[in-house]
């Protein structure tokens, strides 16, 4: 190796930093201007998201670069809680995927949830999150949108036990969930 072909980014891969750069669900995270490494833990990198494709305005509701990062903030803190409720936090897998790669998926999903529909989880509508599905089925192969599916419906399932979520509105999302997965 030598300076003509020094590559930090392979170099993190082999040092299990990094996941492959060519792995669906890393270029769905990159989209978003979100990547997920881990050196003593996982922790996260995000580009400014107003340089990022975001809706506007919603109906009432304007986007706001602040919101936006701390929404994708949100999404990375609760994707570790959801890791540490499986597993500790150096497990290689979780929930029938590598955990930078869950993490990712989650992060992703709030990030995106924000960008496309300008909604919070406690604001988070089914329709919203029917077009997210609609999305990813169309932009992801098939095994990444189950990983991609299956992050959703346990962060669904982990916003309404900790009551984040309404009654009514998880009682919706989850139907929605459930829709998507056929």
């Amino acid at each position: 190796m030598n300076a003509e072909n020094f590559d930090i980014d392979q170099l993190n891969v082999i040092a299990g930093f990094d996941q492959p750069a060519d792995l669906p669900e890393v270029k769905y995270a990159a989209e978003r201007g979100i990547k997920i490494s881990r050196r003593d833990d996982y922790f996260m990198t995000m580009k400014r998201p107003e340089g990022l494709p975001h809706a506007n305005r919603v109906g009432k509701y304007e986007w706001k670069t602040v919101t936006a990062e701390g929404i994708t903030k949100e999404g990375f803190w609760f994707a570790l809680d959801l890791v540490e409720l499986k597993k500790d936090l150096t497990a290689s897998h979780v929930y029938d995927m590598p955990t930078p790669i869950f993490i990712a998926l989650v992060t992703t999903f709030y990030a995106s949830m924000y960008a496309d529909a300008i909604e919070t989880p406690k604001r988070w509508a089914a329709p919203a999150l029917e077009d997210l599905f609609q999305k990813a089925r169309r932009d992801l192969p098939k095994s990444a949108f189950k990983r991609y599916w299956r992050a959703i419906d346990l962060v669904v399932d982990g916003l309404m036990a900790d009551g984040t979520l309404s009654e009514k509105q998880a009682d919706e999302l989850e139907g929605t969930v459930i829709d998507a997965r056929a």
